[in-house]
């Protein structure tokens, strides 16, 4: 039996029939609609990446689940809790002898935070041998956070400090927490990746790969499709596209392998050729290899 993965395709709402390709850009054009004013609720979905902040290397969580609420008016107050590493690497990010007990500090602060000041926890971000752990609380709770040490209580022998500042736009989340382009791509690569392996994929096996993107214009659609054919890809004809958006769309195809960080590599090479034309890169897809 042939099964058919689009990136950014959830594999339970496939099988429903629902199409949410693109889901993550879709998410960040939400993020300007209007807000309710009252407690918004999600299903918390975290995930990692890396990044770079001033030269040093950080490890990056964060609730992408919160994306399409941000900003949560009812909770304009930013918290920070940054708790200073016992044994970090030599880059600054946490050695593996200490994950366990990080865990722990993580569900201790995040819980006594939301039970007590009803924060939302938002991510995390270790850097320079800390970790600092982010929420945002209601204006209420200005007063009640200046005390968060007798909130939160002891974490033996952990230094930790705090800071709390308004943020009622959540700047911090959009503009600091939230991954940039090619750490975007990286994440929605690792999903699907890990979904081909769940269905037996070998990744190694180099097979057809499709690709979609759209443009503004035929003429933009027209001259990346050429480029990118001379990168190897086999390009459709660009048609309209019949979403109502007015947009033009190129598909286009070629042999790739999975495996070794692969699909990253193939998506720079894409969206290096898509930007220049004003393009939107939506995502890969092909078919599970198991034999």
């Amino acid at each position: 039996m042939t099964h058919w993965l689009w990136r950014a395709r959830d594999l339970d709402a496939q099988q429903q029939g629902s199409d949410l390709r693109g889901g993550c850009q879709k998410e960040i054009r939400r993020m300007n609609r209007e807000k309710d004013m009252g407690r918004a609720r999600w299903q918390p979905h975290f995930d990692v990446y890396m990044a770079s902040i001033d030269g040093s290397p950080a490890s990056l969580v964060l609730d992408m689940g919160a994306v399409p609420h941000v900003p949560v008016r009812s909770h304009p107050l930013r918290l920070q809790v940054r708790v200073k590493l016992l044994h970090p690497r030599d880059d600054g990010l946490q050695d593996a002898s200490e994950l366990q007990k990080m865990g722990e500090i993580e569900d201790t602060i995040s819980g006594h935070i939301s039970a007590e000041l009803d924060g939302i926890y938002v991510g995390r971000f270790t850097w320079e041998g800390r970790t600092t752990y982010v929420f945002y609380l209601p204006a209420k709770q200005a007063e009640r956070a200046e005390k968060l040490e007798s909130i939160i209580g002891d974490l033996g022998p952990y230094e930790w400090a705090w800071l709390t500042e308004s943020d009622p736009a959540w700047d911090y989340f959009t503009s600091f927490l939230y991954p940039d382009s090619v750490s975007l791509e990286a994440m929605a690569n690792r999903q699907l990746l890990e979904n081909l392996e769940k269905r037996g994929d070998r990744l190694e096996v180099s097979r057809d790969v499709d690709h979609l993107a759209y443009f503004s214009t035929c003429e933009h659609a027209t001259v990346a499709a050429e480029k990118l054919r001379e990168r190897g890809f086999r390009t459709d004809d660009v048609k309209r596209s019949e979403d109502g958006e007015h947009r033009w769309v190129l598909e286009f195809h070629r042999v790739d392998s999975l495996a070794n960080e692969r699909p990253d590599e193939f998506c720079a090479e894409i969206q290096n050729i898509i930007r220049q034309y004003k393009g939107f890169y939506d995502g890969w897809g092909t078919v599970v290899v198991s034999s």
